[in-house]
């Protein structure tokens, strides 16, 4: 959409703006198929998936022979037929929420942080500016949600807008301003439909947001709409039905929005695994109802059975009706057949090698480290998980950027005058690694290097992360060394 024909939109009627942009409704392409973001939510929530749909995964047809009658043509004898519904298994995997939680672990590392050291006084206080409103908005935390959205749903949205509060930059070199930065992730989940506007260079030019809100006094339902551009925010709302009513604003300059997106859910490449292994597992617990306990299987008749807490228990059984000799016997299952059994194995496995997620199940890693497996093997055996969140890192580190951008244009925009010329202070963007690390081994290492001269003191305990201000543990270090070799005087 073009520049022209957005401005065309907001000049004219409301209804046509929203007609047009809904048409921006993302689907999801899965080959020949297409599913929508509902589908996708539907999918990631084990409640919601097709073996507990009584539509797709029928109820079992007991045939029941009924009452004898005579037919009035043929005056034969027959007997009425009946047919009773009897509920099965209904047994859902939670395999989608292992896939995404296991992705979202290693895209986003176990923090993400902001670095940076200015060239002066000003741009050191302007990115504790910066720092101070990442902080207060959890955006270390949110970006682990913002990214498990994008994952479920496909896409999601970041809006960056302000308010009023008198007291938030108290002491700080906005001081004086009265609006506070605030972020609020826009997806399904909470009630969002998010519509982003492109225009003829691929470049995220507006965005619409459409929500419902209901009265709790009158229970009236309102619907909005609301469209972003840089330069015109217009908040619409439309009362059971009713005329929309309109209320614009200035933009800030910019466009307030984020958008993330991926071509599809996170875990598409496995769905009819996942549909086949959930389908197998419920009809083995159906199996094992009807089949799985041993039967009596008396020839003759018994005269008496043992109660359920006898001791030494008897049977006694009267001989058959053609003088053979009475017995008893237990008719038990057979084992699972190899191939049913190598199936249910082969699609657990290939659910996880397909999408890079590893078994980390307690059993699994207390096999592993009862062989004791060292830390550098325990990273390779990661390797697939790590090489997919390292190329996942790149496109969120690209939306963090962004972020960061937003953060600062918002900011120089509370007090141009001041901080307009701090508009290129952009912070270092840091994923601290996921996997845990062997201590042990990692300070031998890091000990070999600095012995032989090939690593520094200070790169040497910003590499072990367990102090937060190097340049003060450096001085201690050398006040304690010096304290030490005086008192050896």
């Amino acid at each position: 959409m073009t520049t022209e024909q957005i401005k065309e939109l907001l000049d004219g009627d409301y209804n046509t703006l929203y007609d047009v942009v809904r048409k921006s409704e993302k689907k999801i392409k899965l080959g020949t198929k297409t599913i929508s973001v509902t589908d996708a939510i539907r999918q990631y929530d084990p409640y919601h998936h097709d073996v507990n749909d009584p539509a797709v995964r029928e109820k079992r047809k007991l045939e029941i022979e009924g009452e004898e009658y005579t037919d009035s043509i043929t005056q034969e004898t027959k007997s009425s037929v009946q047919y009773d519904e009897v509920e099965v298994n209904r047994l859902q995997l939670a395999r989608q929420k292992q896939i995404v939680q296991s992705a979202v672990f290693f895209e986003c590392g176990s923090s993400i942080t902001l670095d940076f050291t200015g060239e002066n006084e000003k741009e050191d206080e302007f990115f504790e500016l910066i720092k101070k409103v990442w902080d207060d908005n959890k955006l270390s935390f949110k970006t682990e949600d913002i990214v498990e959205r994008r994952m479920i749903e496909t896409h999601c949205a970041e809006l960056w807008y302000d308010y009023t509060n008198d007291e938030y930059w108290s002491e700080t070199m906005l001081e004086g301003s009265t609006r506070k930065p605030g972020m609020m992730l826009l997806c399904k989940e909470n009630g969002d439909d998010i519509f982003p506007v492109w225009n003829e260079h691929d470049e995220l030019v507006a965005f619409g947001r459409r929500y419902e809100s209901t009265n709790p006094i009158t229970d009236v339902k309102t619907l909005h709409f609301d469209f972003y551009t840089a330069d015109l925010i217009v908040l619409g709302k439309q009362e059971d039905g009713g005329e929309w009513q309109l209320d614009p604003k200035d933009g800030y300059g910019f466009l307030p929005i984020i958008y993330h997106s991926q071509k599809r859910p996170e875990w598409s490449d496995i769905q009819p695994l996942a549909d086949r292994e959930e389908n197998n597992t419920s009809n083995l617990a159906d199996t094992n109802d009807y089949y799985g306990d041993p039967a009596m299987v008396v020839e003759g008749e018994a005269e008496s059975l043992p109660s359920k807490g006898e001791v030494a228990k008897v049977i006694q059984v009267k001989g058959t009706s053609d003088g053979g000799r009475g017995s008893v016997s237990f008719a038990q299952p057979d084992a699972m057949v190899e191939s049913k059994k190598m199936e249910f194995e082969k699609l657990k496995q290939e659910q996880f090698d397909i999408t890079n997620t590893p078994d980390i199940s307690f059993n699994t890693m207390s096999q592993l480290m009862s062989n004791g497996t060292s830390g550098i093997a325990l990273r390779l055996l990661f390797m697939g998980p790590q090489l997919k969140g390292n190329k996942a890192q790149k496109r969120l580190h690209e939306m963090l950027v962004r972020r960061i951008n937003v953060i600062k244009k918002m900011l120089i925009s509370f007090s141009t005058a001041e901080l307009s010329e701090l508009k290129n202070v952009n912070p270092a963007i840091n994923f601290k690694d996921a996997l845990p690390v062997n201590k042990q081994e990692l300070i031998g290492n890091v000990t070999s290097l600095v012995n032989a001269k090939l690593l520094s003191r200070k790169t040497a305990i910003t590499m072990l992360g367990e102090v937060s201000d190097v340049e003060a543990e450096l001085n201690q270090i050398l006040e304690e060394t010096q304290a030490e070799a005086k008192s050896k005087l």
